[in-house]
């Protein structure tokens, strides 16, 4: 899925080691959406004209069992993007 053929002005709202959540303004088609998708480490949400991607990695750990973290995000070719790691 393409983020920016839904919406415009997406950029990170918040972040920290564990988390980042990208937030953008829904275009006029899909201002009035409600919806929501996601599984343990991704949500979606379509609420109130706004886009919100979220991208939690807390309570994940490679396998030496170190916490799973968030190295770098950004966007890239309309999509949030992200590097995360643990231990090598």
């Amino acid at each position: 899925m393409n983020l920016s053929e839904y919406a415009n002005n997406i950029s990170i709202s918040t972040s920290n080691s564990f988390s980042t959540t990208w937030v953008g303004t829904l275009k006029p088609k899909y201002a009035q959406c409600f919806a929501s998708a996601g599984n343990s480490r991704y949500r979606l949400h379509f609420v109130k004209g706004k886009v919100y991607f979220m991208l939690d990695l807390a309570g994940g750990f490679d396998p030496n069992n170190y916490p799973l973290m968030v190295i770098k995000q950004g966007m890239k070719i309309g999509n949030p993007v992200w590097t995360w790691g643990g231990t090598d």
